[in-house]
């Protein structure tokens, strides 16, 4: 399965379709298919992830001493 971001380009192929839409640049376009995913975008930010209970555990960069506590539970769109 394609990763949800590459729905961008079901509108900008309708752009050739219907005139009345503005095309984004393809460099707009690739900006958007090919960053990295959401896993890659956070790793720059969290320096440990644990499990605790029903409980996930993250440190982040610049707050390693106090832990936030997320539940196992949620969706990560939540997050």
């Amino acid at each position: 399965m394609l990763p949800k971001r590459f729905r961008v380009i079901r509108p900008y192929l309708a752009s050739f379709l219907h005139s009345n839409f503005d095309r984004p640049g393809i460099d707009e376009v690739a900006h958007w298919l090919f960053q990295p995913g959401k896993e890659g975008r956070a790793s720059k930010f969290l320096v440990k992830q644990d499990e605790e209970g029903e409980y996930l555990k993250f440190y982040f960069r610049g707050f390693e001493e106090t832990p936030f506590y997320y539940p196992k539970s949620c969706s990560w769109i939540d997050f």
